[in-house]
């Protein structure tokens, strides 16, 4: 009996691991308000959150619960690293490297401009 105990054990343990290697999040901190899409960030603490073959990621923290599209591709390791542009006036978060991972945000704002103007 208590040896069918710690199999299972074991099996569950190797399940929990295995759904959350699939699964992953980072923290970040902003120091200025930083547009994401459509959405503003406030300076302070945020989490953010990603599935392997998703193609979305989850930001909440500081009042905020939304989700982004985005694409992701490997990258070399290393820290992480934000990756912020100027557009007039206000910043824009494009992406994000965590890890091994490069997580580029998908504007839909643009996507959708763009596709309009070509209909024209």
């Amino acid at each position: 009996m208590k040896k069918l105990l710690i199999t299972i054990l074991a099996m569950v343990s190797f399940a929990s691991v295995s759904y959350a290697a699939g699964k992953h999040s980072t923290s970040i901190t902003l120091y200025d308000k930083v547009y994401v899409g459509s959405h503003l960030l406030n300076p302070g603490d945020y989490s953010v959150k990603w599935a392997d073959g998703s193609n979305e990621l989850f930001i909440t923290g500081n009042k905020a619960n939304f989700s982004v599209p985005i694409t992701t591709a490997a990258a070399p390791a290393g820290p992480l690293a934000l990756s912020v542009t100027h557009e007039g006036d206000k910043s824009v978060l494009q992406g994000l490297k965590v890890q091994s991972t490069s997580i580029t945000i998908v504007d839909s704002d643009s996507k959708q401009s763009s596709n309009t103007n070509a209909a024209q």
